[in-house]
């Protein structure tokens, strides 16, 4: 059986610099996901989105 790696997946988290792979978000009050990027990386880490 194939299983994933959870010790990578846990370094990479959701830190777009990370991983090569879209990572999408939804922001709060957003009717749509957007794209995950640094810089909303960083207002997440700053705790300026509530969610």
């Amino acid at each position: 059986t194939f299983k994933y790696q959870k010790n990578k997946l846990k370094e990479q988290a959701f830190d777009p610099s990370k991983t090569d792979e879209r990572l999408l978000v939804l922001l709060p009050g957003a009717t749509a996901y957007s794209e995950l990027t640094a810089d909303i990386f960083a207002n997440i880490q700053a705790y300026q989105y509530r969610f």
